[in-house]
């Protein structure tokens, strides 16, 4: 891995835990400076730099269950690095009204089935069924 002066790294000391530090040197040996002040090098191939880190500061050990938040390319980093998650949009809570619906050759107001206020889909549903059982409109 290749890290340029200034960037951040996240490093697994071992017995000292995972902490993330600003290279001061880079090269083949790495100078980093800990959020805590300590400093150390590290071989620009060491297996104890786990990745390039987040801006965001932090003078605590690192618990390996957060790990992936201090990482660049998580998807918990993505708010700190101010890009974008895409987030699928639910139907949930709009409800559905019997404006938004119509059937073909019925007689009766479709309102008079549903009644004015919103249902969910799954109630909405119900009444429906309720509806064709009561009338005997089943084929």
């Amino acid at each position: 891995m290749k890290f340029k002066k200034g960037s951040r790294i996240v490093v697994d000391l071992k017995k000292d835990g995972i902490w993330i530090g600003t290279v001061k040197a880079a090269g083949k040996n790495i100078k980093v400076r800990f959020d805590d002040g300590d400093e150390m090098s590290f071989t620009a191939n060491d297996k104890a730099i786990l990745g390039e880190g987040i801006k965001k500061k932090n003078k605590k050990e690192i618990a390996k269950k957060d790990l992936k938040k201090w990482l660049v390319g998580s998807k918990k980093d993505k708010k700190e690095t101010g890009k974008k998650e895409d987030k699928k949009k639910s139907g949930r809570g709009k409800g559905l009204t019997a404006k938004n619906i119509s059937f073909k050759g019925c007689d009766t107001p479709i309102e008079e089935v549903m009644g004015k206020k919103k249902l969910a889909s799954g109630e909405m549903v119900k009444k429906i069924w309720d509806y064709v059982k009561a009338n005997d409109l089943r084929e």
